[in-house]
């Protein structure tokens, strides 16, 4: 059986291909998180770091649709929100 394609604007990927880039990507981006903790604030390395984080997360919206794909999203707590 041949790999689900999926169509993200003019482009036709596999499945498995989406998976694989957006596994490195991940693991790059993390990197580059990194280095913006320890770089100098405003130095080459924080800004070229976070360049290439802007990057990533445009990949991530052309290959799934989500620019926030890799950015840390809270779990179901209500803080901030309406007591229960």
């Amino acid at each position: 059986m041949l790999p689900r394609m999926v169509r993200r604007r003019s482009s036709l990927l596999s499945a498995q291909l989406v998976a694989e880039v957006m596994e490195a990507a991940g693991e790059c981006r993390r990197a580059c998180i990194r280095i913006r903790t320890e770089a100098p604030i405003n130095g080459p390395a924080y800004e070229a770091a976070g360049r290439v984080m802007e990057a990533i997360d445009g990949l991530a919206e052309v290959l799934v649709g989500d620019r926030t794909h890799f950015h840390l999203k809270p779990h179901g707590s209500t803080f901030g929100g309406p007591p229960r």
